[in-house]
């Protein structure tokens, strides 16, 4: 017996009974799909730099890159580093330090919202001017150029930023590099209204986060954000009141698995952000 697959260009025999789906061109060519994998480097694009430390694509498909600075030509030299963009037409932008206000060309982070106003996170610098290391900096381009560096005289606080999410409260969340030594707050949130970083850690959502050791942010579809941490995950659901729930305990080399969060349940509070 002979089994036939009904297609757009006509019926074809079944293939040891298995259906095999194939791709033509308009002459009637059969290629088989194969993956594409496309490399992007500072030689053969308008990427800053092969050092890239994070990705971001905005709501029109535009690719945002944060990019570090390499070895240059002499001993002690670098170059390159700063935020590539890479267009939906193609065209690359890059902005450094040489043609915007960014503080530093090492961006560690970034995230933009949906108006197009990006974020940008830089790790601490040497000033040459100052003759000494000048701490991180949180930038905001606007969408309509205007950019605002917020720096420790804001309240930025001393660390090496890690991560960026954007709620849409326009809350911006901050992780940075945890210090094990002083177990050193590495989650921080900054209200542009009101001008003032605030510091989350465990004793102050009361467990709702699990661990002050945070390696990454995400924020859903609802606007939750997610804080994923060395002892489990957290969720900052952001309502009338700080509202975290946490997966805790968690105990990953014992073989222990987290609870799973149940709607409604509350693990901690404290006072609005």
């Amino acid at each position: 017996m002979t089994l036939t697959a009904h297609l757009a260009n006509g019926a074809r025999p079944l293939e040891g009974g298995t259906l095999t789906w194939r791709v033509t061109q308009p002459a009637g060519v059969y290629h088989p799909l194969q993956p594409d994998f496309i490399t992007y480097t500072n030689a053969n694009s308008g990427l800053a730099s092969d050092a890239v430390n994070d990705v971001f694509v905005d709501s029109e498909g535009n690719v945002w890159f944060a990019t570090a600075p390499v070895s240059g030509g002499g001993p002690g030299e670098m170059a390159g580093g700063g935020v590539s963009i890479l267009l939906t037409g193609g065209a690359w932008i890059t902005y450094t330090t040489a043609n915007s206000l960014l503080p530093s060309d090492d961006i560690r982070a970034i995230a933009v919202d949906d108006a197009g106003n990006a974020w940008f996170a830089t790790a601490p610098y040497w000033d040459d001017q100052l003759e000494r290391e000048v701490g991180a900096r949180l930038s905001l381009r606007r969408a309509g150029g205007t950019w605002t560096v917020y720096t420790a005289t804001h309240g930025f606080p001393d660390c090496i930023p890690t991560s960026l999410a954007l709620r849409r409260d326009g809350q911006v969340w901050l992780a940075c590099e945890w210090e094990e030594e002083t177990n050193s707050p590495a989650l921080f949130s900054f209200s542009p209204e009101c001008g003032e970083f605030v510091t989350h850690t465990v004793t102050s959502t009361h467990g709702g986060l699990p661990s002050n050791r945070v390696t990454d942010l995400a924020v859903d579809g609802m606007g939750d954000l997610w804080v994923t941490t060395a002892g489990g995950a957290g969720r900052y659901t952001g309502l009338t009141r700080v509202l975290w729930q946490s997966t805790l305990p968690v105990d990953l080399a014992g073989g222990a698995k987290p609870r799973p969060l149940r709607p409604g349940r509350r693990t901690g509070e404290s006072l609005p952000a």
